[in-house]
């Protein structure tokens, strides 16, 4: 069974951790409510991210819970489970639908910094690490310019769309923001259609245009890394991929 679903990772795990977070935990719990967690061969249960560019679990204005190490993750994947185990009880079962493809590697811009910007990294990178007063990832970002500077102007990035019968999937490689999958979902000529994100690479947020001009953490030059127009011209490419597969 594959899932897609719009949040990005949970996180609490102890330090030095490796967690598949609420994506294994929701695979493992889906299984149980299937009846499928002791099958032959093992039931294969697929967390996908969707366009979970922009939303969290975390209230930020509030002082986040304490809770116990993965409490988080499966809190989530409990609750993500069991809602794709109520929708199951509606599958239509058929043996057979009509499948179609389309994969595309078009080329993308990168964002490059501005002289301002490489002289001001290259001024930061000259002084001691975190002394007092500093922005806290004023380092960090600094680090991140001139690593852009240094980087190809452009890259080929993987895009695919799949039609299985009237659904369709659209991939893109970068953390899409929600309103980018709403925008996909309306104007997709499917029946029913989703986005899986981060998916065949991971070029960092995926702003729409609106959200650039807002600015923000996702907008910073080094978490975003495609040109300020992707957005735009990835969802006009993936609808007319789409369009190419439209059932007859």
């Amino acid at each position: 069974m594959l899932a897609a679903y719009s949040l990005h990772y949970v996180g609490g795990v102890p330090a030095g951790v490796v967690s598949a977070d609420y994506f294994g935990a929701f695979a493992t719990r889906l299984g149980e409510l299937l009846g499928a967690d002791r099958q032959d061969p093992p039931f294969v249960g697929l967390m996908a991210n969707g366009t979970s560019g922009d939303v969290n679990n975390i209230n930020f204005r509030e002082k986040a819970p304490v809770r116990a190490p993965f409490e988080q993750i499966r809190r989530v994947a409990n609750l993500v489970a069991a809602e794709v185990y109520r929708s199951y009880q509606t599958v239509e079962y058929r043996d057979w639908v009509s499948l179609d493809v389309r994969y595309e590697e078009p080329i993308v811009a990168m964002r490059r910094p501005t002289e301002e910007m490489l002289n001001r990294a290259r001024e930061l990178a000259k002084r001691p690490a975190n002394p007092p007063g500093w922005q806290r990832h004023e380092l960090n970002y600094a680090s991140r310019v001139l690593q852009r500077a240094a980087a190809p102007e452009s890259v080929a990035l993987p895009l695919q769309v799949f039609r299985i019968g009237e659904v369709g999937i659209m991939t893109v490689p970068a953390e899409t923001f929600a309103e980018m999958g709403l925008d996909l979902k309306a104007r997709a000529p499917f029946a029913k259609a989703f986005t899986i994100s981060l998916a065949n690479g991971a070029y960092g947020y995926l702003p729409t245009a609106a959200q650039h001009r807002l600015g923000g953490y996702e907008t910073w030059l080094g978490t975003n890394v495609l040109e300020i127009d992707a957005a735009t011209n990835i969802t006009d490419l993936l609808l007319r991929m789409a369009g190419e597969m439209k059932l007859k």
